[in-house]
Formats: structure tokens, C-alpha cells, sequence
């Protein structure tokens, strides 16, 4: 097949499917109401999977693990590496209360996340932070990978190692949450999420001191090419505990490592352990704080 057919396969078979996702939402959630997501004529591979399989179709048990927490914890949540929304939207109808800040440095998602903040009239709720984050402040590379694959790009990151073709490579703005923290006066920072292709551990570092202060847990996506070493060091020196989140259990580990059947990793406050197992027990998911 040659790449125009491809190409023309593509075209169509993204004017064929859903335009939307209707999300019906667990019981647990405050707010009850669907969620709406667009799936940008087929560009937006998240929402396509939520409007072919529903509330598992994206990222079990994540969804439910960050939704519950945020419920449970309150206070502000910091959604690092946002893409088109779907954490920001879940964590803003799951708590009536929760202030969330979505960070999303990718023009072409930060749009879509736009347009889905407004379908569900949660801009009041939610604010969009055109930053990058890292552990310096300054101008930096984002990488953006070849993009033949018709789809809204999800794999950008400040690390050029990270994908081995770029399509481009764009300047952005970036901060750390602890500059942020401060500029904006931001208070009880709870839960962070951060998914931003193997420089998790440099968020991290510029989040040092707001972590020090309000103890946040923390919700990671662990790939291969992540610092594994530097995050360790982390959970250690500042006593997180490390837990993966697989479909059926959240299970403690002993240190932090790449997971193939978990890429998505919890490290909690040793002495938050007891808000992390009333998640699990709200959305239904074994617990086990015994390290394996």
C-alpha cells in the first residue's frame, strides 16, 4: 500500500467515525452529568477510544484512580502534559471544589482541550497554562514527532532523545511548579499528574519545595526511557512510597521501575497511604501496600 493510499485510508476512515464522546461518568462523581469530548473529525485518538468503549476505554485504571483521589484529597490539581483534556475534565466533575490547572505547551492539543473545556462549561473550573514544565525556567525545544499517522500528537517532549524523527522542533515557554506555585499563590496543591515523555524527573525537581510544603501525591506515566534512578532517589529522600496502577490492584513496589503491564505509577506520602487505599476501595480496585 502506498503512503497516498495510506494516507486516503486514513482521511476516510476518520470521516466515518464519531464525532464525539459521550462519557457517562461512575456513580462517585459530584457533578453526574456525560462528559463531552470532540474527537477533532477523528484526529483525537483518546476520545475516539472513549467513544468506541466507554469509561475503560483510555488508560485503566487511571481515570478512576486520579478522579476518586482528587474527590478524596480536594485542593488544587496540577494536570502536567494535559493534551486534549481528559484528566483536567474528569478531575473538575468528579469534586465540585477541586481548582485544576492544565499544562499544555502543544498548540494543536492545547486548542482541542480549549474546545472541550467550553463544550462542557468548565472554564471556570479549569485553567490553561500554555507552559512547559521542568526544573528550569527559561526557553526551551519541544520536539514534536513525525506525524504521519493522522493523528493529534501526543508524544511531544523537551527531550530530544525521546523519539528518534522529529517532524518539528518548536520554542516554548517553560516554568516550574514551584515558580508557578508562587506567581500564582496557589494553595493545597493535592494530586499531580504528570505525563510528559521521559523528563518526569525533571518536573519533579522544580517542584521541590511546593512538594515539601503540601505533600502532593503524585500520578506518572514510568516508560522505559525514564529517569528511573533519579526518581527513586526521589521517593527515598523525600519518603513517597511507589505503587503501580494495574487494571485490577494499586500495588506497592520497592522502587521505581518500568512496568510493561503499568506504565502508570503512584508515589504517595508515606503518611497519605490511607487516602490512597479509600481510593482504591471507591473505584473498586484491590489494594497492596506490601512492597513486591
Amino acid at each position: 500500500m502506498t503512503s497516498i493510499v495510506r494516507r486516503g485510508y486514513r482521511s476516510l476512515r476518520r470521516l466515518a467515525g464519531p464525532k464525539r464522546a459521550r462519557l457517562k461518568v461512575p456513580g462517585y462523581f459530584e457533578d453526574p452529568s456525560d462528559l463531552v469530548l470532540t474527537t477533532a473529525s477523528g484526529r483525537d485518538n483518546i476520545a475516539l477510544k472513549l467513544a468506541r468503549q466507554g469509561w475503560y476505554g483510555f488508560e485503566p485504571p487511571v481515570p478512576d484512580v486520579i478522579a476518586a483521589c482528587v474527590q478524596l484529597c480536594g485542593g488544587t490539581f496540577f494536570d502536567v502534559g494535559a493534551n486534549t483534556g481528559i484528566y483536567s475534565l474528569l478531575a473538575a466533575r468528579s469534586s465540585a471544589t477541586v481548582q485544576v490547572h492544565a499544562f499544555e505547551p502543544y498548540a494543536r492539543a492545547r486548542a482541542i482541550l480549549q474546545k472541550n473545556i467550553t463544550t462542557n462549561t468548565l472554564s471556570h473550573r479549569i485553567r490553561i497554562v500554555q507552559h512547559a514544565l521542568s526544573d528550569q525556567p527559561g526557553t526551551q525545544d519541544l520536539y514534536v514527532p513525525l506525524q504521519n499517522h493522522g493523528s493529534i500528537e501526543s508524544s511531544c517532549s523537551l527531550n530530544a532523545d525521546f523519539k528518534k524523527e522529529h517532524a518539528s522542533v518548536l520554542k516554548v515557554q517553560v516554568t516550574t511548579i514551584d515558580d508557578y506555585v508562587r506567581a500564582e499563590e496557589v494553595d493545597n496543591l493535592s494530586l499531580i499528574k504528570i505525563d510528559v515523555e521521559s523528563t518526569e524527573h525533571r518536573v519533579v525537581a522544580g517542584s521541590a519545595q511546593t512538594i515539601s510544603r503540601d505533600r502532593p501525591l503524585l500520578v506518572l506515566e514510568i516508560l522505559h526511557l525514564a529517569d528511573h534512578q533519579r526518581l527513586d532517589r526521589f521517593c527515598r529522600e523525600e519518603s513517597y512510597r511507589v505503587f503501580t496502577l494495574q487494571h485490577d490492584v494499586i500495588q506497592g513496589r520497592k522502587r521505581v521501575a518500568f512496568n510493561n503491564s503499568a506504565w502508570n505509577q503512584c508515589f504517595c506520602p508515606s503518611e497519605k497511604i490511607h487516602l490512597l487505599e479509600r481510593c482504591a476501595h471507591t473505584i473498586g480496585l484491590g489494594f497492596n501496600s506490601r512492597h513486591i
